[in-house]
């Protein structure tokens, strides 16, 4: 019962400092069209080089360097928490 409390407090906690965050606007419609034209012709030369799958391993490998990152970032701010770094 007790747990319970807390966690209802910290849902609605965090969705009060969600609610501070400005709300998101789209973007420009010249970049929409810019976006639109690139697919286009991304998509018509896309026999020749396959792009999807280059985005795909750049995804992957982007998400890999981002996990070491994040784990670099965690270890150097749990040595600076602990007065060793």
């Amino acid at each position: 019962m007790i747990t319970g409390f807390f966690f209802v407090f910290l849902g609605v906690l965090l969705a009060d400092l969600a609610a501070i965050l400005p709300v998101a606007q789209p973007l420009p419609a010249g970049i929409t069209n810019a976006i639109g034209a690139i697919n286009g012709a991304i998509s018509m030369i896309g026999f020749l080089f396959p792009f999807d799958t280059l985005f795909e391993c750049l995804a992957v490998v982007i998400t890999i360097e981002g996990g070491i990152f994040a784990f670099k970032l965690a270890n150097w701010f749990l040595n600076k928490i602990r007065g060793s770094g």
